[in-house]
């Protein structure tokens, strides 16, 4: 969302990370009560936010307990998509196709 300049965006643009088994957008949404860091699923379009309380409590996950929720044997991809396609990006240098 663009405004005036020195206008505060309620969505900043964000960074988009990769791997080869997805693509996520991170970026900060100040649209609610307070800053919450919004994560959206390139591929797909779904998103979510985290509070800073949230976010605090993701510090105390010990990384061998995501394993199930992040597993890649997980079948939530569709056989021949590909991320990188779809978040309209060049994989080797990160810039907009």
């Amino acid at each position: 969302m663009s405004g005036a300049p020195g206008e505060r965006s309620e969505v900043e643009a964000g960074v988009v990370l990769r791997s080869e088994f997805a693509v996520v957008r991170v970026s900060v949404d100040r649209s609610a009560n307070g800053d919450r860091l919004r994560v959206e699923d390139v591929r797909s379009g779904r998103s979510f936010c985290l509070d800073p309380l949230e976010l605090e409590r993701l510090t105390t996950i010990r990384h061998r307990d995501l394993g199930d929720v992040v597993s890649p044997s997980r079948d939530e991809w569709p056989a021949g998509t590909d991320l990188l396609a779809a978040a309209g990006e060049d994989p080797f240098t990160g810039n907009g196709r």
